[in-house]
Protein backbone atom coordinates (compact mmCIF):
# COMPACT_ATOMS: atom_id res chain seq x y z
CA UNK A 1 0.00 0.00 0.00
CA UNK A 2 1.75 3.13 -1.21
CA UNK A 3 0.75 6.56 0.05
CA UNK A 4 1.69 10.08 -0.84
CA UNK A 5 1.44 12.44 2.13
CA UNK A 6 1.88 16.23 1.91
CA UNK A 7 2.31 17.64 5.46
CA UNK A 8 2.95 21.17 4.24
CA UNK A 9 -0.36 21.66 2.42
CA UNK A 10 -2.87 23.78 4.30
CA UNK A 11 -5.83 22.34 2.35
CA UNK A 12 -7.20 18.80 2.26
CA UNK A 13 -5.19 16.77 -0.22
CA UNK A 14 -5.74 13.75 -2.38
CA UNK A 15 -3.87 10.75 -1.06
CA UNK A 16 -3.34 7.91 -3.51
CA UNK A 17 -3.45 4.28 -2.45
CA UNK A 18 -2.02 2.50 -5.45
CA UNK A 19 -4.43 0.00 -6.94
CA UNK A 20 -7.11 0.50 -4.27
CA UNK A 21 -8.70 3.89 -3.81
CA UNK A 22 -8.06 7.61 -3.59
CA UNK A 23 -9.36 9.81 -0.81
CA UNK A 24 -9.08 13.32 0.60
CA UNK A 25 -7.98 14.15 4.15
CA UNK A 26 -6.65 17.02 6.24
CA UNK A 27 -2.84 17.33 6.16
CA UNK A 28 -2.38 15.53 9.47
CA UNK A 29 -0.45 12.31 10.01
CA UNK A 30 -2.83 11.28 12.82
CA UNK A 31 -5.80 11.47 10.46
CA UNK A 32 -3.98 9.35 7.90
CA UNK A 33 -3.02 6.70 10.44
CA UNK A 34 -6.55 6.54 11.82
CA UNK A 35 -8.05 6.15 8.36
CA UNK A 36 -5.68 3.31 7.46
CA UNK A 37 -6.22 1.39 10.68
CA UNK A 38 -10.00 1.65 10.35
CA UNK A 39 -10.21 0.67 6.68
CA UNK A 40 -7.17 -1.59 6.17
CA UNK A 41 -6.36 -3.23 9.52
CA UNK A 42 -3.32 -5.48 9.64
CA UNK A 43 -1.81 -4.15 6.39
CA UNK A 44 1.74 -2.88 5.86
CA UNK A 45 1.77 0.84 5.12
CA UNK A 46 4.42 2.73 3.14
CA UNK A 47 4.41 6.47 2.52
CA UNK A 48 6.65 9.12 1.02
CA UNK A 49 6.85 12.89 1.07
CA UNK A 50 9.23 15.45 -0.33
CA UNK A 51 11.65 17.25 1.96
CA UNK A 52 10.66 20.85 2.58
CA UNK A 53 10.00 23.52 5.16
CA UNK A 54 8.03 21.15 7.43
CA UNK A 55 11.20 19.24 8.33
CA UNK A 56 11.11 15.72 9.73
CA UNK A 57 8.30 16.09 12.29
CA UNK A 58 5.73 14.42 10.00
CA UNK A 59 8.21 11.61 9.34
CA UNK A 60 8.53 10.90 13.06
CA UNK A 61 4.74 10.96 13.51
CA UNK A 62 4.18 8.57 10.60
CA UNK A 63 6.81 6.14 11.87
CA UNK A 64 5.25 6.14 15.36
CA UNK A 65 1.94 5.11 13.80
CA UNK A 66 3.51 2.14 12.04
CA UNK A 67 3.72 3.74 8.61
CA UNK A 68 7.09 3.14 6.96
CA UNK A 69 7.90 6.59 5.63
CA UNK A 70 10.47 7.83 3.15
CA UNK A 71 11.61 11.46 2.83
CA UNK A 72 13.05 12.26 -0.59
CA UNK A 73 14.74 15.17 -2.30
CA UNK A 74 12.14 16.72 -4.65
CA UNK A 75 14.78 17.00 -7.38
CA UNK A 76 15.32 13.22 -7.27
CA UNK A 77 11.72 12.28 -8.06
CA UNK A 78 11.43 10.99 -11.66
CA UNK A 79 9.12 13.31 -13.65
CA UNK A 80 7.83 13.22 -17.19
CA UNK A 81 7.46 16.39 -19.22
CA UNK A 82 3.65 16.31 -19.09
CA UNK A 83 3.81 16.03 -15.29
CA UNK A 84 5.93 19.17 -15.17
CA UNK A 85 3.55 21.09 -17.42
CA UNK A 86 0.36 19.90 -15.68
CA UNK A 87 1.44 19.95 -12.05
CA UNK A 88 -1.10 19.41 -9.28
CA UNK A 89 -1.32 17.62 -5.94
CA UNK A 90 -3.11 14.72 -7.60
CA UNK A 91 -0.46 14.38 -10.31
CA UNK A 92 2.38 14.62 -7.77
CA UNK A 93 0.62 12.07 -5.58
CA UNK A 94 0.36 9.46 -8.29
CA UNK A 95 3.91 10.16 -9.49
CA UNK A 96 5.36 9.58 -6.02
CA UNK A 97 3.26 6.45 -5.51
CA UNK A 98 4.46 4.90 -8.76
CA UNK A 99 8.09 5.75 -7.98
CA UNK A 100 7.77 4.35 -4.45
CA UNK A 101 6.18 1.12 -5.66
CA UNK A 102 8.85 0.59 -8.32
CA UNK A 103 11.69 1.29 -5.88
CA UNK A 104 13.00 4.29 -7.80
CA UNK A 105 13.15 6.57 -4.76
CA UNK A 106 16.12 6.92 -2.44
CA UNK A 107 15.48 8.57 0.89
CA UNK A 108 17.68 11.31 2.28
CA UNK A 109 19.60 11.00 5.53
CA UNK A 110 17.39 11.87 8.50
CA UNK A 111 19.30 13.14 11.56
CA UNK A 112 17.94 12.53 15.03
CA UNK A 113 16.38 15.38 17.00
CA UNK A 114 19.58 16.16 18.93
CA UNK A 115 21.59 16.53 15.72
CA UNK A 116 18.91 18.73 14.19
CA UNK A 117 18.82 21.13 17.13
CA UNK A 118 22.62 21.29 17.35
CA UNK A 119 22.71 22.05 13.63
CA UNK A 120 20.18 24.86 14.00
CA UNK A 121 22.30 26.47 16.70
CA UNK A 122 25.32 26.64 14.39
CA UNK A 123 23.15 27.84 11.52
CA UNK A 124 21.70 30.57 13.72
CA UNK A 125 25.19 31.94 14.25
CA UNK A 126 25.71 31.99 10.47
CA UNK A 127 22.44 33.86 9.94
CA UNK A 128 23.31 36.44 12.61
CA UNK A 129 26.70 37.09 11.00
CA UNK A 130 24.86 37.71 7.75
CA UNK A 131 22.39 40.02 9.50
CA UNK A 132 25.25 41.95 11.11
CA UNK A 133 26.84 42.49 7.71
CA UNK A 134 23.53 43.73 6.30
CA UNK A 135 23.06 46.20 9.16
CA UNK A 136 26.52 47.62 8.59
CA UNK A 137 25.87 47.96 4.86
CA UNK A 138 22.62 49.81 5.53
CA UNK A 139 24.39 52.28 7.82
CA UNK A 140 27.19 52.80 5.31
CA UNK A 141 24.68 53.32 2.53
CA UNK A 142 22.78 55.88 4.58
CA UNK A 143 25.97 57.82 5.38
CA UNK A 144 27.09 57.76 1.76
CA UNK A 145 23.65 58.91 0.62
CA UNK A 146 23.94 62.05 2.76
CA UNK A 147 27.65 62.45 1.89
CA UNK A 148 28.77 62.07 5.50
CA UNK A 149 32.48 61.32 5.68
CA UNK A 150 33.75 59.28 8.62
CA UNK A 151 37.24 57.87 9.19
CA UNK A 152 37.69 54.26 8.08
CA UNK A 153 38.53 52.98 11.56
CA UNK A 154 36.49 49.78 11.42
CA UNK A 155 33.46 49.01 13.55
CA UNK A 156 35.11 49.61 16.90
CA UNK A 157 33.30 50.74 20.04
CA UNK A 158 34.67 54.25 19.53
CA UNK A 159 33.31 54.30 15.97
CA UNK A 160 29.87 53.15 17.12
CA UNK A 161 29.89 55.80 19.86
CA UNK A 162 30.70 58.45 17.28
CA UNK A 163 27.84 57.26 15.09
CA UNK A 164 25.43 57.52 18.00
CA UNK A 165 26.38 61.15 18.50
CA UNK A 166 25.84 61.99 14.84
CA UNK A 167 22.89 64.27 14.06
CA UNK A 168 21.42 64.72 10.60
CA UNK A 169 19.78 67.94 9.44
CA UNK A 170 16.27 66.90 10.48
CA UNK A 171 14.71 64.72 13.16
CA UNK A 172 13.42 61.98 10.85
CA UNK A 173 16.84 61.37 9.30
CA UNK A 174 18.44 61.18 12.74
CA UNK A 175 15.75 58.72 13.86
CA UNK A 176 16.45 56.43 10.90
CA UNK A 177 20.20 56.44 11.57
CA UNK A 178 19.82 55.74 15.29
CA UNK A 179 17.34 52.94 14.62
CA UNK A 180 19.79 51.30 12.24
CA UNK A 181 22.50 51.53 14.90
CA UNK A 182 20.20 49.97 17.49
CA UNK A 183 19.44 47.11 15.10
CA UNK A 184 23.16 46.51 14.64
CA UNK A 185 23.78 46.49 18.40
CA UNK A 186 20.91 44.08 18.93
CA UNK A 187 22.25 41.65 16.34
CA UNK A 188 25.74 41.86 17.85
CA UNK A 189 24.34 41.11 21.30
CA UNK A 190 22.42 38.11 19.97
CA UNK A 191 25.58 36.86 18.26
CA UNK A 192 27.44 37.01 21.58
CA UNK A 193 24.68 35.00 23.25
CA UNK A 194 24.83 32.38 20.53
CA UNK A 195 28.64 32.22 20.86
CA UNK A 196 28.29 31.54 24.59
CA UNK A 197 25.74 28.81 23.91
CA UNK A 198 28.04 27.25 21.32
CA UNK A 199 30.83 27.04 23.87
CA UNK A 200 28.62 25.65 26.62
CA UNK A 201 26.32 23.44 24.55
CA UNK A 202 28.66 22.08 21.88
CA UNK A 203 32.35 22.79 22.44
CA UNK A 204 32.29 21.43 26.01
CA UNK A 205 29.93 18.61 25.09
CA UNK A 206 31.71 15.26 25.18
CA UNK A 207 29.90 14.30 21.97
CA UNK A 208 31.89 16.96 20.07
CA UNK A 209 34.88 17.90 22.24
CA UNK A 210 37.25 15.15 21.11
CA UNK A 211 36.38 15.47 17.41
CA UNK A 212 36.78 19.25 17.55
CA UNK A 213 40.26 18.73 18.99
CA UNK A 214 41.10 16.37 16.12
CA UNK A 215 39.88 18.83 13.51
CA UNK A 216 41.90 21.64 15.10
CA UNK A 217 45.05 19.72 14.10
CA UNK A 218 44.27 20.40 10.42
CA UNK A 219 45.68 23.75 9.22
CA UNK A 220 42.91 26.16 8.30
CA UNK A 221 40.16 24.47 10.33
CA UNK A 222 38.81 26.64 13.14
CA UNK A 223 35.97 26.35 15.62
CA UNK A 224 33.11 27.38 13.32
CA UNK A 225 34.36 25.16 10.49
CA UNK A 226 34.69 22.21 12.85
CA UNK A 227 31.23 22.71 14.36
CA UNK A 228 29.66 23.17 10.93
CA UNK A 229 31.18 19.95 9.62
CA UNK A 230 30.23 17.93 12.68
CA UNK A 231 26.63 19.15 12.87
CA UNK A 232 25.89 19.18 9.14
CA UNK A 233 27.52 15.87 8.23
CA UNK A 234 26.70 13.84 11.32
CA UNK A 235 28.41 10.46 11.10
CA UNK A 236 31.13 10.78 8.45
CA UNK A 237 31.23 6.99 8.09
CA UNK A 238 27.97 7.11 6.12
CA UNK A 239 30.02 8.39 3.16
CA UNK A 240 31.85 5.38 1.70
CA UNK A 241 34.28 7.45 -0.34
CA UNK A 242 35.70 10.95 -0.34
CA UNK A 243 33.97 11.55 -3.69
CA UNK A 244 30.59 10.92 -2.07
CA UNK A 245 31.37 13.44 0.66
CA UNK A 246 32.53 16.00 -1.91
CA UNK A 247 29.33 15.43 -3.89
CA UNK A 248 27.22 16.07 -0.77
CA UNK A 249 29.10 19.29 -0.08
CA UNK A 250 28.90 20.40 -3.73
CA UNK A 251 32.53 20.11 -4.83
CA UNK A 252 31.70 18.40 -8.12
CA UNK A 253 31.12 19.99 -11.53
CA UNK A 254 27.92 19.75 -13.52
CA UNK A 255 28.31 17.46 -16.54
CA UNK A 256 26.43 17.17 -19.83
CA UNK A 257 27.56 14.40 -22.15
CA UNK A 258 25.96 13.28 -25.38
CA UNK A 259 27.69 11.12 -27.97
CA UNK A 260 31.19 12.39 -28.60
CA UNK A 261 30.46 15.74 -26.96
CA UNK A 262 31.07 16.33 -23.30
CA UNK A 263 30.58 19.64 -21.49
CA UNK A 264 31.89 20.11 -17.97
CA UNK A 265 30.31 23.15 -16.38
CA UNK A 266 30.56 25.02 -13.11
CA UNK A 267 29.99 23.48 -9.70
CA UNK A 268 26.71 21.67 -9.32
CA UNK A 269 23.90 23.66 -7.69
CA UNK A 270 23.24 20.65 -5.44
CA UNK A 271 25.22 21.45 -2.35
CA UNK A 272 25.19 22.07 1.36
CA UNK A 273 25.62 25.84 1.38
CA UNK A 274 26.62 25.99 5.03
CA UNK A 275 29.48 23.50 4.68
CA UNK A 276 30.56 24.92 1.32
CA UNK A 277 30.85 28.45 2.70
CA UNK A 278 33.07 27.62 5.68
CA UNK A 279 35.07 25.10 3.65
CA UNK A 280 36.17 27.64 1.04
CA UNK A 281 37.14 30.14 3.74
CA UNK A 282 39.13 27.46 5.57
CA UNK A 283 40.82 26.38 2.34
CA UNK A 284 42.16 29.89 1.69
CA UNK A 285 43.54 29.92 5.25
CA UNK A 286 45.00 26.42 4.88
CA UNK A 287 46.86 27.39 1.70
CA UNK A 288 48.79 29.99 3.72
CA UNK A 289 49.57 27.60 6.60
CA UNK A 290 50.17 24.21 4.97
CA UNK A 291 53.28 24.06 2.72
CA UNK A 292 51.97 21.03 0.82
CA UNK A 293 48.67 22.73 -0.02
CA UNK A 294 50.49 25.93 -0.93
CA UNK A 295 52.72 24.06 -3.36
CA UNK A 296 49.72 22.26 -4.91
CA UNK A 297 47.81 25.56 -5.20
CA UNK A 298 50.62 27.39 -7.01
CA UNK A 299 51.07 24.42 -9.33
CA UNK A 300 47.38 24.50 -10.24
CA UNK A 301 47.47 28.27 -10.76
CA UNK A 302 49.84 27.80 -13.68
CA UNK A 303 47.01 26.35 -15.77
CA UNK A 304 43.82 27.81 -14.23
CA UNK A 305 42.45 30.74 -12.27
CA UNK A 306 42.96 30.98 -8.53
CA UNK A 307 39.23 30.54 -7.80
CA UNK A 308 39.22 27.29 -9.78
CA UNK A 309 42.40 26.07 -8.13
CA UNK A 310 41.03 26.65 -4.64
CA UNK A 311 38.13 24.27 -5.37
CA UNK A 312 40.58 21.46 -6.08
CA UNK A 313 42.51 22.31 -2.92
CA UNK A 314 39.22 22.22 -1.00
CA UNK A 315 38.77 18.60 -2.08
CA UNK A 316 42.15 17.80 -0.56
CA UNK A 317 41.09 19.50 2.67
CA UNK A 318 37.87 17.46 2.72
CA UNK A 319 39.89 14.27 2.33
CA UNK A 320 41.99 15.25 5.34
CA UNK A 321 38.92 16.03 7.42
CA UNK A 322 37.35 12.70 6.52
CA UNK A 323 40.55 10.81 7.31
CA UNK A 324 40.94 12.46 10.70
CA UNK A 325 37.34 11.78 11.73
CA UNK A 326 37.25 8.19 10.50
CA UNK A 327 40.58 7.18 12.03
CA UNK A 328 40.24 9.29 15.18
CA UNK A 329 43.80 10.54 14.85
CA UNK A 330 45.30 14.01 14.66
CA UNK A 331 46.63 15.31 11.37
CA UNK A 332 50.41 15.39 11.07
CA UNK A 333 51.72 18.32 9.07
CA UNK A 334 54.12 17.17 6.39
CA UNK A 335 56.50 19.22 4.29
CA UNK A 336 56.31 18.79 0.51
CA UNK A 337 58.97 16.63 -1.12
Amino acid sequence: MNLRYDPGNSKPIVTQITGIVGFAQPPESAALGRYLRENFPGASYYSVYEAGFCGFGPHEDLEKQGIHNLVVNPADVPSMDKEKKNKSDKVDCRKLCKALRSGDLVGIHIPDRVELEDRELVRLRTRLVRDERRCKCRIKGLLNFYDIKLPASGWSKAFIKRLKGLQLDYANGTFVLQTQIQALERVCELKKQVARQLRMGLVKNEKYAERIKLLYSIPGVGLITALTFLTELGDTARFNRTDQLCSYIGLVPSLHSSGDKEHVGNLTPRKNKYVMSVLIESTWTAVGKDPALMQAYHKLCRRMKGQEAIIRIARKLVARIRYVLLNQTEYKLRLPA
